[in-house]
């Protein structure tokens, strides 16, 4: 029981350092022994409502519409309930959504307010140890290549002579 318990904790360790040479983290063994924050994994979905409460309890309801919209657009992508863990939001997945978004014409200003809402809740579920940061895609992913000009309506003026 005792050679267990040692072999548990060995692999324990084993990980942890494999963690922080796959991120160039340095470290002392002694490092290893202070307990580290725990990542307390919650899904996109879980996440996104707990935000959606937290903005309507403070009143602000424009916010938590922006959420509910941003939500609901990435449901639609992923064919229901959004079960899975931030990890998953990675480059493949922003491009699928962008492809599905395109597909469904929809308009560029609302692809860059949909993307930028994700990346907000990304980044705050970053910050209450929700996701990690290792696996952060908006690097990579511009928002910025949407363009956020408004899209006027051909103009409708009646020329007299």
């Amino acid at each position: 029981m005792i050679n267990k318990i040692i072999l548990a904790k060995e692999l324990e360790y084993q990980k942890q350092i494999l963690e922080l040479k796959s991120e160039d983290k340095e470290f002392a063994a002694s490092a290893l022994i202070v307990s580290k924050v725990k990542i307390n994994i919650k899904t996109v979905y879980e996440f996104y409502n707990e935000l959606i409460k937290e903005l309507e309890q403070a009143g602000k309801i424009g916010n938590s519409r922006v959420y509910k919209d941003s939500l609901r657009s990435l449901e639609m992508y992923y064919n229901g309930k959004l079960d899975i863990p931030f990890s998953y939001v990675d480059m493949d997945f922003l491009n699928g959504h962008e492809k599905h978004l395109r597909q469904k014409n929809c308009k560029e200003s609302s692809m860059n307010l949909f993307f930028r809402t994700l990346r907000s809740a990304y980044n705050k579920a970053t910050e209450a140890k929700h996701a990690k940061k290792t696996n952060y895609p908006f690097d990579d992913f511009k928002i910025s290549k949407f363009s956020i000009k408004a899209e006027k309506e051909p103009s409708q003026r009646i020329i007299s002579n």
